[in-house]
């Protein structure tokens, strides 16, 4: 967090140095803006390149949303107690725990360690003046254990690794919800298709578990 505050800070002086030197007509309007978009761009790169090389050599997810169809479905078809923690693993704009809040009086919490995601999520939180929790922090360090129910969308790799966690630190009663890729090995208590016309396919299948 000091660190996106330092890069703010940094960002807002060299605006104010540009703002400052335009009002005294000792720099050129369009080569300020030529500028500005250059060093936008360059920003958008950096970050797509830091984005594709999490997803190849750190065998993270990519950020893609779970459908709406399919978080609806999810709110209808799980009973989701009052008050219950509910912890979303790799949760991107956090768009299921906004969508969880409006409907159930729920604690949702959300783990994300990308930064394009994390802060759409924080926005859009401030902006809807929702009570959702996102933490920047990897998910296979995010304490599970008063979790109540747990759900992700998540690489079969990543699945695979949050096994071992979840019968470690997931207590009896606990309920996962696996978006399109389920856990080897485990027997869903219930599992649907969000649409039967579609064979395959991501946000079209989802698994719940129960924890015993």
């Amino acid at each position: 967090m000091l660190l996106l505050i330092l890069a703010f800070s940094i960002i807002l002086i060299f605006f104010a140095i540009i703002w400052i030197l335009v009002a005294l007509q000792l720099v050129n309007l369009a080569l300020v803006v030529f500028v500005v978009f250059a060093i936008v761009i360059f920003l958008f790169f950096l970050v797509v390149v830091k984005e594709a090389v999490d997803i190849i050599y750190k065998k993270q997810a990519p950020y893609i949303r779970s459908s709406q169809n399919l978080i609806d479905r999810i709110l209808n078809e799980v009973d989701f107690k009052k008050d219950a923690q509910v912890y979303e693993l790799g949760c991107g704009d956090a768009r299921f725990l906004r969508s969880l809040v409006k409907k159930y009086p729920v604690k949702a919490i959300g783990y994300e360690y990308a930064w394009p995601p994390f802060l759409i999520g924080k926005i859009i939180n401030a902006i809807e003046g929702l009570n959702v929790r996102i933490l920047r922090q990897d998910l296979f360090q995010a304490d599970l254990s008063q979790a109540d129910y747990v759900f992700c969308y998540l690489l079969p790799i990543e699945m695979s690794r949050l096994q071992k966690k979840f019968e470690q630190e997931l207590k009896s009663g606990a309920v996962v919800i696996a978006n399109s890729f389920q856990i080897e090995n485990w027997q869903p208590v219930k599992k649907f298709v969000i649409n039967p016309k579609k064979r395959a396919g991501l946000s079209n299948r989802i698994y719940v578990y129960k924890m015993v």
